[in-house]
């Protein structure tokens, strides 16, 4: 791609393309304009899946369900000006959900006095919470990219690197030899345990609760308790939940409620009313999933977390705490109580659940139209358990998280 009289070398968007790769990306969605396309190119012959899509949010979006199922960083690339500012819907629903993202964004050419698409991209990123690293030394690039994965690693949250595209045709002059990856530098974290005391104080408080839901979030499924968790609520005569983010943790559990939050049907909503203790296990407590605190009206809640909350988007998010691994925290907090009969988990209560999945969502249908709730009901039904549904946010979503199986694909 050398222009006449120009070096062979490889340029600055050579090396940046070998640091993604580097940093084990093999899949990156993206859309291409003239601040970004070399360096995607260079990404593409390198090995790296380049998916392409038709508009910048849906490459973030793509990215974060992309980094919330495996586990890994998303990575997704713009080019620069309004290609940057169609990512302002996206990223702040990263941050809020914690998702490590990379996102590699072309920055106006720095030796032009003008470009039509030339934007201070930084104050943008930065409103919706996520980080932004202007890179502007090509010596310092390879470390900087680097960083930036670390810093989405550690932080769990998006982080933008802006790189300007006659900076990225340069002719590479700095070493050819790349920084160690980000995983490889990265703290090695073992679980957490929790604290005797602790444990002890969440004991006293379950001993005298009569009505206990144990709500799972996605902090419990990433640390495997699941078993953990429905261990304890069969040791204390509690039911199950989970978040809306957790769904389908605990699908075949007679005496699992669905989903804690905005979403609840009805029958989940009466019996929430009738706690008296939530144990919420790797949850961040946020105000959907309370439905502002209306869900467990007469219930405190204890939370265990590896960083516990006092305040949750303007909530007290929790009473009493046991800071710990949610499995570790969990199976303490189970050895320490005794064992109750069943008396919450009686046979007509899973007759109700079961019953009920789904509630009048719909309102009254016409002549002629698909109720949406029986829609999304009879692809449960004939849909493989290991598939999914993916359907977009806001009035399309309610009747795709009832269901009752779950349509996670996770665990």
């Amino acid at each position: 791609m050398s222009q006449p009289g120009q070096s062979n070398g490889p340029r600055v968007y050579d090396i940046l393309a070998r640091v993604f790769r580097q940093e084990a990306v093999d899949t990156c969605f993206a859309l291409l304009g003239d601040a970004n396309m070399s360096f995607a190119t260079r990404l593409a012959e390198g090995g790296c899946r380049m998916i392409y899509v038709r508009h910048e949010h849906c490459a973030v979006a793509a990215a974060m369900a992309f980094a919330r199922k495996s586990g890994d960083v998303g990575v997704a690339t713009v080019t620069c000006g309004p290609g940057l500012t169609q990512l302002m819907t996206a990223l702040p629903a990263a941050v809020r959900a914690r998702l490590p993202l990379v996102v590699f964004a072309g920055e106006a050419p720095l030796k032009s006095a003008w470009y039509n698409q030339g934007i201070d991209q930084a104050p943008f990123v930065t409103a919706t919470g996520a980080a932004y690293h202007s890179l502007h030394l090509p010596e310092r690039m390879p470390v900087a990219v680097r960083d930036a994965f670390l810093q989405a690693r550690h932080e769990r949250r998006p982080v933008v690197v802006g790189v300007p595209f006659d900076l990225q045709a340069r002719v590479w002059t700095g070493s050819e030899t790349l920084p160690e990856p980000s995983r490889a530098i990265m703290p090695v974290v073992s679980p957490v345990p929790p604290n005797p005391q602790d444990v002890a104080r969440a004991a006293a408080i379950v001993d005298k609760a009569r009505r206990i839901v144990v709500m799972a979030g996605l902090g419990a499924v990433d640390a495997g308790a699941g078993p953990a968790c429905r261990a304890l609520a069969q040791c204390c005569d509690g039911l199950l939940a989970t978040t809306l983010p957790a769904r389908g943790l605990f699908h075949d559990d007679p005496f699992s409620l669905g989903i804690a939050g905005g979403f609840s049907p009805e029958e989940t909503r009466r019996t929430f009313a009738e706690a008296d203790l939530v144990i919420a296990v790797g949850c961040s407590l946020a105000h959907h999933n309370s439905d502002g605190g209306k869900l467990w009206p007469n219930a405190q809640v204890l939370q265990v977390d590896l960083d516990p909350l006092a305040l949750s988007q303007g909530r007290v998010a929790a009473q009493a705490h046991i800071r710990s691994d949610a499995r570790f925290g969990v199976e303490a907090l189970t050895a320490a109580i005794a064992q109750r009969a069943a008396d919450w988990r009686s046979p007509a209560l899973a007759a109700r659940l079961a019953r009920s999945p789904f509630e009048d969502i719909s309102g009254d249908i016409g002549d002629g139209l698909h109720d949406p709730g029986a829609a999304v009901a009879e692809l449960d039904r004939a849909l493989p358990a290991d598939w999914e549904l993916v359907n977009s946010s806001g009035h399309c979503s309610l009747p795709s998280a009832l269901p009752r199986r779950g349509r996670i694909g996770r665990w």
